[in-house]
């Protein structure tokens, strides 16, 4: 089987394009078996404003690694730029991830090895006591309150929606782009569709935070956004049993 690394980028730190090229060498490196599956590593620009330049891409293209830009003109959201690498995709599989690789390589390798083993769609599952001893406070408790609305508003069997790493084949590329959150929670409307798919085998796969990252504060004008989208997401994905073989992905 082969993938795709889908990578979205809004308004990058400086020296990112290093920092990744750095991180998919270390992933050369330590599973070279694993990268020769690697066709294509799909960057979708969002319409950033700094530090996605002529240079900056210039580095990419002369690294001899297999990076594919996707400019979107204008910045559409995290949702939308993974769903655009998604659509151009043409290997077996996907996976994304953010851009400075959060998880490390080990959880690409576990979300490649769960799907190679017949998952539909993996899913990374952040542990709560390392996830939360990095986190600020604000995020921290937002984290919490989600995970409670997970459980006991949407019926979701797995805490941790919100992960930044996930992959699927064909079956959930399919549905992947059926989605049509453009925004964080794109990855709770993903999750909340497959319940209606009896027949879709969908696994957690253990990923960690690198400790030396530093997390995002969320501000209050993307908490009322977000919470805007959690009802929508209620209210959208109640589709009743459906089974895989009917998602046309060929």
């Amino acid at each position: 089987m082969t993938f795709d690394l889908i990578i979205p980028c809004y308004n990058p730190p400086k020296d990112w394009e290093q920092k990744l090229i750095a991180g998919i060498f270390s992933l050369r490196e330590i599973y070279p078996e694993l990268f020769q599956r690697l066709i294509s590593i799909v960057v979708v620009n969002d319409g950033s404003t700094v530090h996605v330049t002529g240079s900056s891409l210039s580095v990419l293209a002369g690294s001899g690694l297999p990076f594919k830009i996707i400019h979107n003109p204008v910045n559409r959201g995290k949702g939308f730029s993974i769903r655009e690498g998604v659509r151009r995709s043409a290997a077996d599989l996907c996976i994304y991830t953010d851009l400075d690789l959060p998880f490390g390589q080990d959880s690409i390798q576990g979300i490649f090895t769960a799907l190679e083993k017949g998952a539909d769609i993996a899913l990374g599952m952040r542990s709560k006591k390392a996830y939360y001893q990095h986190a600020p406070l604000a995020r921290k408790w937002m984290s919490m309150a989600l995970m409670f609305l997970n459980k006991y508003a949407l019926k979701i069997p797995f805490e941790d929606s919100q992960a930044g790493i996930k992959g699927f084949n064909g079956f959930g590329r399919a549905l992947f782009l059926q989605t049509s959150t453009n925004e964080f929670l794109f990855d709770l409307e993903f999750i909340k569709m497959t319940m209606a798919y009896g027949d879709m085998r969908v696994v957690p796969v253990a990923v960690t935070n690198r400790s030396e990252l530093l997390l995002s504060r969320f501000g209050v004008k993307i908490v009322l956004r977000e919470s805007l989208n959690f009802l929508l997401i209620i209210f959208k994905t109640n589709y009743g049993f459906r089974s895989k073989k009917n998602l046309a992905w060929n």
